[in-house]
């Protein structure tokens, strides 16, 4: 059928089909830059931190310090290493296996009269 313009039915192409055609071009053109965006940033995930929750001098003078581990991530936590300073000297305390948004408490002797502190020296993640 030819309408009275010399244009034929099937090859006419409407306005609103137009605008269909492009408006799902920009919505399918804007969804795979979503993905690609998603894949290419990945979000950064909060550091874990090792302190000293807790000191109590025993009986003998000796200090008894409570480390405690803190994964804020949302990814578990394989082993960490922590360093434990008690004045001169320093002690190694290994955390394993830590869920994500979970913790590890430790405790540590120190010689008596010292103030510990906690480093957390590395990190190892699944």
């Amino acid at each position: 059928m030819t309408r009275d313009d010399g244009e034929d039915d099937r090859e006419a192409v409407t306005r609103v089909e137009l605008g269909v055609m492009l408006l799902s071009a920009l919505l399918t053109v804007a969804l795979f830059g979503l993905v690609v965006g998603a894949a290419l940033t990945t979000p950064q995930a909060a550091a874990p931190t090792a302190t000293v929750d807790r000191v109590e001098t025993a009986e003998n003078g000796t200090v008894h310090a409570t480390v405690r581990f803190l994964n804020r991530g949302n990814t578990g936590i394989e082993r960490s290493q922590v360093e434990v300073t008690c004045g001169d000297e320093s002690r190694q305390v290994t955390f394993a296996n830590v869920p994500a948004s979970d913790e590890r408490r430790a405790t540590v002797v120190c010689p008596a009269g010292s103030d510990p502190t906690a480093e957390l020296l590395w990190w190892v993640d699944p």
